[in-house]
C-alpha cells in the first residue's frame, strides 16, 4: 500500500489518502464497543494479527488508553527488510499513526499517541477521548 501511495500520489499526499480511507471507514464500520475504546479496540486487532505486545491501561466513557508495548508491525517489517524486501517508507508510523488519528477523528474522537523506543523495542501509546 505505502509503495502505491508514494509513487502515485507522493510521500506528501500519504494523510490525503489516510484521510479519503477515513471517511469510508466512518460510514462502514460499526464499532464493536462503546466510546472512545471503539477504535482503540480496532486498532488492538490490527496489531493483534502481528502478534503487537499491548495492554489497555486507563478506560472510562470519555478516555481510553492502549499502550502498545512491542509493535509487531515493525518488527515484521524490519523482518522483511533484512530479508532484502524493498521497503518503500523509513517506518511503519509514517503511514500507522497518521491513518490511525485520521480514523479515530473520523469516528469523532480526538486522540493523542506518544511513539515510544525502548531499547530498540517499538511501541506507542495512544489516548482518545470524547472530543467534548
Amino acid at each position: 500500500m505505502e509503495k502505491f501511495v508514494v509513487s502515485h500520489f507522493g510521500h506528501d499526499d500519504i494523510e490525503l489518502w489516510a484521510n479519503f480511507n477515513a471517511t469510508i471507514h466512518m460510514v462502514v464500520e460499526i464499532p464493536r464497543l462503546p466510546g472512545p475504546l471503539g477504535p482503540l479496540e480496532r486498532l488492538r486487532q490490527q496489531l493483534e494479527l502481528y502478534q503487537s505486545e499491548m495492554k489497555f491501561l486507563q478506560i472510562d466513557q470519555n478516555k481510553a488508553t492502549l499502550n502498545i508495548i512491542r509493535c509487531g508491525i515493525w518488527k515484521y517489517r524490519e523482518l522483511a527488510r533484512s530479508k532484502g524486501v524493498v521497503i518503500t517508507l523509513k517506518s511503519p508510523c509514517e503511514y500507522c499513526t497518521i491513518a490511525t488519528n485520521a480514523n479515530i477523528t473520523a469516528k469523532g474522537y480526538k486522540a493523542d499517541f506518544e511513539l515510544i523506543d525502548a531499547n530498540g523495542v517499538r511501541g506507542c501509546s495512544w489516548t482518545i477521548h470524547n472530543s467534548l
